[in-house]
């Protein structure tokens, strides 16, 4: 009885130290659970932002507070003492739909630090709808609209865009604030389930930084947009090149399917850049485009493929029928998981195995076939296969959030490493064949040549040997037609020159000096007359005759041939003075001029000559013998024609061998009118 006894008075004793203690421990809890977010919170604590695929520092909010929501509408509801106690917990789960055309609110209580009240702070919203946000009942943003009249809802979704930034600032309060959300749609969006970057399986999330974080946020997003706009390029220029290559190669079925692959890739990257708000589009908008952009990734994967197949493999026709059932399977398993959020993850990693292994199939086989470039196909897929399917696998099974650096990675490897590797390879094969196609030219045109050397070696003396003789355009009509018809012309121009006291020099000089010292002047007469577009005729013993106007006629044949005579006087002079210099004879040049009509043409069927006939011939030839020596002697009519051009001095009427009395007048040492 006594241990009895005693065994009671022990329990009752431990029964109210437990009671006093429990009221001590009660007495040590906060009066409420309301969190409390602090500065470290937001500094030191990383979370994903979907959009950049990057973590951050801030809170998520949908995690750290209990966020609460109801169906239904009142203004009272942003109210900060307002009693939600009733009001249901809201879970970012798949479960939770929002109705269409229903008003929806939801709650947030927390307390904020010290240092963090009256400070700038950044509130990421993600929400695809309308919605307007309060703090401790004050309406601080907003975005669509919505109107509740009592009798009917009418609610006008904002233009999508992933992330939307809250600038908030929490008062001075000693006690919690409230964050509240009045939001709702009348799209299908909710009822889709979108996943991805659309709403990554989160409808409603929130989270809160720090203005700095914000600004890098906000730069990770522009990049992310630089980063689709570059791939979007560059897929395009490939795209454009090969389109081009396809016109001028009609029958090139790689490089038509290679200009698909590309087009889909190229496609890809625009309709994420679309998906990342880059446009002001609805959201019912955005959800079509992202029903095209699983088709086009699932097209980019088909005619990659087969653009493989085509370069390594094509006498394989089972593939083909694989690469369909590729297709279709990506497509069933995307639409699927699109609509009814399902997880098929390992599915879809099954089928980027199969589209992997096939791929390292083909790349393989261009070495042992002996590819020339294989190689180039080999790292474009190994970079396409480790960076992309092999780390986005890994950091999937791990669960964790990919480094920036891998997802930079993983874009790489899927917009540019086999879209580049194939047109390099296609670039050298295109090369490489064009240079066996021009090598074969080449020897082909060499044989031709060879065969035909003599010939042309040949036909090309005698070409020049007959322009050295005949005016080109007799020379050539004396090729086509095999003989050249005798021309009539109205006016020209003729020259002789001949050297005073030749005979008596020439008795000194000795043979190869005669002829090197007529050489020397002849040569030098050519080379004038060319240059005033007169044509040679002949030379008899050291008189040279020309002509100007012929064989096509122009107008200034006059003022050519008096310019080349001064040409003609003026080397004769130098010449002279040179000679004189080393006491050597020296010759003394006569010019006789004269203008009017004369018949050109060949004459005899062997050494053809041509020549012209006429009395203007002859009048030239009196007019150099009545000429003196250093001077250029022109008859009237040629000064009719010059007299505009050339000072001359009239000699009078001049009596001529065998012609009378001819108008002669020497042309002055450049005096030339207007210089």
């Amino acid at each position: 009885m006594r241990f009895r006894a005693y065994s009671i008075f022990v329990f009752f004793v431990l029964c109210f130290v437990f009671l006093c203690s429990n009221n001590s421990w009660s007495e040590d809890l906060p009066k409420d659970s309301v969190p409390t977010i602090s500065l470290n919170n937001l500094s030191n604590t990383e979370i994903p932002i979907s959009i950049t695929k990057r973590k951050f520092p801030g809170l998520n909010l949908d995690t750290f507070v209990t966020s609460k929501y109801y169906q239904g509408d009142s203004v009272s509801f942003s109210a900060l003492d307002f009693d939600d106690r009733n009001w249901l917990n809201l879970t970012n789960t798949e479960g939770n739909a929002f109705a269409i055309d229903k008003i929806y609110w939801s709650r947030m209580k927390f307390r904020v630090s010290p240092e963090l009240q009256n400070r700038t702070l950044a509130l990421y919203v993600k929400w695809q709808g309308a919605m307007e946000v309060f703090l401790n009942g004050e309406l601080i943003y907003s975005f669509g609209s919505i109107s509740n009249t009592g009798e009917a809802v009418v609610i006008q979704d904002a233009f999508h865009f992933p992330l939307r930034k809250v600038i908030v600032t929490f008062k001075d309060l000693d006690g919690p604030q409230v964050l509240a959300f009045r939001f709702a749609h009348h799209s299908n969006i909710g009822n889709l389930k979108i996943k991805e970057s659309l709403s990554n399986s989160e409808w409603l999330s929130f989270s809160l930084h720090t203005t700095e974080a914000a600004e890098h946020i906000d730069t990770a997003r522009s990049n992310t947009l630089l980063y689709y706009g570059f791939f979007f390029g560059i897929n395009c220029i490939i795209f454009l090149l090969t389109i081009f290559q396809v016109n001028k190669r009609y029958k090139n079925k790689t490089l038509l399917l290679f200009s698909c692959f590309t087009f889909f890739t190229a496609s890809v990257a625009l309709t994420n850049f679309i998906e990342l708000g880059a446009f002001q589009m609805m959201t019912g908008t955005v959800v079509l485009i992202h029903l095209v952009n699983q088709l086009f990734y699932a097209l980019t994967t088909f005619f990659l493929l087969h653009v493989m197949r085509s370069l390594f493999d094509a006498k394989n026709r089972f593939t083909p029928y694989v690469y369909l059932s590729i297709l279709i399977a990506y497509l069933s398993v995307g639409y699927y998981e699109f609509f009814t959020a399902k997880n098929f993850a390992n599915f879809n990693f099954l089928i980027l195995l199969i589209s992997s292994f096939e791929i390292v199939r083909m790349s393989l086989l261009s070495i042992k076939n002996k590819v020339m470039g294989g190689w180039i196909i080999i790292i474009g897929s190994l970079v396409f296969i480790l960076a992309g399917p092999v780390l986005e696998q890994l950091f999937n099974s791990l669960g964790t959030t990919k480094p920036f650096f891998v997802t930079i990675c993983h874009r790489i490897s899927f917009y540019l490493s086999l879209p580049i590797s194939l047109s390099i390879f296609l670039a050298r094969q295109s090369v490489t064949n064009n240079l066996l196609l021009a090598r074969q030219r080449d020897e082909l045109d060499l044989e031709v040549q060879e065969r035909t050397k003599e010939l042309r070696l040949e036909k090309q003396k005698s070409d020049d040997l007959l322009l050295n003789i005949l005016p080109e355009e007799v020379a050539n009509e004396l090729k086509e037609k095999g003989s050249a018809d005798a021309k009539q012309f109205d006016m020209v121009t003729v020259m002789f020159t001949d050297f005073k006291g030749f005979t008596k020099i020439s008795e000194r000089l000795s043979p190869s000096q005669l002829v090197e010292e007529i050489h020397i002047c002849f040569k030098a007469f050519d080379a004038i007359i060319a240059k005033h577009n007169i044509e040679k005729i002949k030379t008899i013993g050291d008189a040279y005759m020309c002509a100007g106007g012929l064989p096509v006629s122009n107008e200034t044949h006059a003022i050519d041939v008096v310019k080349a005579a001064i040409e003609i006087r003026q080397f004769m002079q130098e010449h002279l003075e040179q000679k004189k210099l080393v006491g050597e004879e020296v010759f003394e040049i006569r010019i006789g001029i004269h203008t009017g009509p004369v018949v050109a043409g060949i004459v005899g069927i062997r050494k053809f000559a041509y020549d012209i006939w006429g009395d203007t011939v002859n009048v030239a030839s009196r007019l150099e013998s009545s000429g003196e020596a250093g001077k250029i002697n022109i008859s009237g009519s040629t000064y009719e024609y010059v007299k505009d051009q050339f000072a001359c001095i009239h000699r009078g009427k001049i009596e001529a061998k065998n012609k009378g009395q001819i108008d002669m007048y020497f042309v002055e040492n450049a005096s030339v009118k207007g210089e």
